[in-house]
């Protein structure tokens, strides 16, 4: 398992990341983001990043349904683990 910190250091460490996401995404042109075949499924940098976007979504979704004493539905109504 991975190194436990501090709420706060954790915090530190998620901008840190995203600022270093934030400033390699700005040197990306429109092309760049488009261009299919990043990944071996054949994936562009936009959507490797509307794929990351969808999954922080569900995960705030099922975290805010356990704020509520719910269970969350896993995976996401409309979803499959395929």
């Amino acid at each position: 398992m991975g190194k436990r910190l501090r709420k706060s250091e954790l915090l530190k460490a998620i901008h840190l990341e995203r600022a270093a996401l934030d400033d390699t995404l700005a040197l990306l042109t429109t092309r760049h983001m488009t261009q299919t075949g990043v990944t071996r499924g054949g994936w562009s940098v936009k959507d490797i990043l509307a794929h990351l976007v969808e999954w922080q979504q569900m995960n705030l979704n099922w975290f805010e349904a356990g704020l509520h004493g719910e269970k969350p539905e896993m995976p996401a109504p409309g979803v499959t683990w395929r």
